[in-house]
């Protein structure tokens, strides 16, 4: 892997490996066209909101649909395997996954040719639905065996029963997470709120910010403007990859850009009870008041951790437990202030 990535201009310590085409195609949007799926050549390093992730591939025998298809038809040739229980399964699921997408409009549901070649369906129809010590003898009984199994493959991997209550949910869910977002805004900014209702965050941020988009080296970043003459501040959003995955918060500034007013987070996945203190109070309390070193290296303007000599101004202490996580925040918050520093804000 190492060798792989440095091929690519890439070291291991920029990019988190994804498992398997589905699960990135539906976490990450990135597809892989057919003819690379069928002959299993799926590796790759691709860009998703400004992180590199890796698509590792399988061994050829999971993942090359060409290989796997040439193996059935040997195991059909030889009788080894009944075509009965191949063709169910894919007629199974072929079925399901129209049905699913084209009817009732589920796009978690990929497209049936991705469907098709991604591996996972093929392999378990050639190699384990017909197994003949598990598989039923009678000719009505494998079609009905077959086409059920394939039903429950694309039930399984592309989790149709967390879509439907998604599609659903999908409402309530974006008001939720607009309501949380809204009050971590509304945490940074340190506003007056009257109340706890998402109407309350809601009216707070009408009210006192003032919100803008921006292109930022082809990535579209949020700028948060309080509107208060006396009292002004500029707040961004800002992301990268933590220990585990990516890290989502706020950063509140003065308007020169010289001190940190606070800094809050949207959304992590770091260890609870480890990583994830750091949306402990404790923990950005300290960031309250703290100057950033613009004359310093990039990488220490703002030092979350130990530093060398006395403790600096622009010091704050890292997670006892959270080493890693607490080196990754200091890392992409420190490359995302000389972003920020370079931004026009008209």
């Amino acid at each position: 892997m190492a060798s792989y990535l440095q091929a690519r201009g890439v070291t291991l310590v920029d990019a988190v490996s994804a498992a398997t085409p589905m699960w990135v195609r539906r976490e990450y949007g990135f597809v892989t066209d057919l003819v690379n799926l069928a002959s299993g050549n799926i590796g790759g390093v691709f860009t998703h909101e400004g992180n590199l992730y890796v698509l590792t591939a399988g061994s050829a025998g999971e993942v090359c649909s060409i290989m796997i298809l040439l193996s059935c038809f040997y195991l059909l040739y030889t009788k080894t395997a009944q075509y009965r229980l191949f063709l169910g399964t894919i007629i199974g699921a072929v079925v399901l996954n129209v049905l699913l997408r084209n009817i009732f409009g589920l796009n978690d549901v990929p497209p049936v040719g991705f469907t098709v070649f991604s591996g996972a369906l093929l392999y378990a129809a050639a190699f384990m639905v017909t197994d003949p010590v598990s598989a039923p003898n009678n000719r009505t009984s494998q079609w009905i065996y077959a086409v059920f199994i394939g039903m429950m493959v694309i039930c399984m991997v592309f989790g149709t029963g967390v879509s439907i209550v998604h599609n659903a949910t999908q409402d309530m869910l974006e008001k939720n997470k607009r309501f949380h977002r809204n009050r971590i805004i509304c945490r940074a900014f340190l506003l007056p709120v009257s109340g706890d209702t998402a109407k309350d965050y809601a009216e707070a941020i009408s009210k006192h910010i003032r919100i803008k988009s921006i292109t930022d080296d082809n990535r579209t970043r949020t700028v948060y403007q309080r509107i208060d003459p006396e009292n002004p501040a500029i707040g961004y959003d800002f992301s990268g990859m933590g220990f585990w995955d990516r890290i989502d918060g706020i950063i509140v500034l003065t308007q020169n850009l010289e001190k940190i007013i606070n800094i809050q987070f949207f959304d992590h996945k770091e260890t609870p009870g480890l990583g994830a203190r750091i949306e402990e109070k404790w923990f950005t309390d300290q960031f309250k008041g703290v100057p950033i070193a613009w004359d310093e290296d990039v990488s220490d303007r703002v030092i979350i951790g130990s530093a060398t000599g006395a403790k600096p101004d622009n010091q704050v202490d890292a997670i006892t437990g959270a080493t890693q996580t607490s080196m990754a925040l200091k890392r992409f918050l420190n490359a995302e202030l000389d972003r920020i520093r370079t931004l026009k804000i008209e």
